[in-house]
């Protein structure tokens, strides 16, 4: 996707987390997010232990591969491309 960069510093090929229910979608690098303990897997540590690849309200921004350039939501992300997102840089 020749798009698919961070909204607030044009960072590219790496990944990239966007808000849920928003109008305008923008798209937010883990160093906008302020995210220091992002993984390989785009994983930060939770409050109990665990990790997860959502960064506060955002969550993975995986294009979806049509013409509208439209996201997929969190839990109907195709194997495929969560696979293509996962082999981004985290950083």
């Amino acid at each position: 996707m020749t798009n698919y960069s961070c909204s607030f510093c044009a960072k590219k090929n790496t990944k990239l987390w966007r808000e849920t229910h928003v109008k305008n979608i923008k798209l937010k690098c883990a160093d906008c997010l302020g995210a220091l303990d992002v993984d390989q897997d785009g994983k930060v540590p939770t409050n109990t232990g665990s990790r997860t690849d959502k960064i506060g309200s955002w969550i993975p921004a995986v294009p979806m591969k049509d013409d509208e350039g439209g996201f997929w939501g969190y839990f109907s992300i195709p194997d495929t491309d969560a696979k293509w997102w996962r082999g981004l840089s985290s950083k």
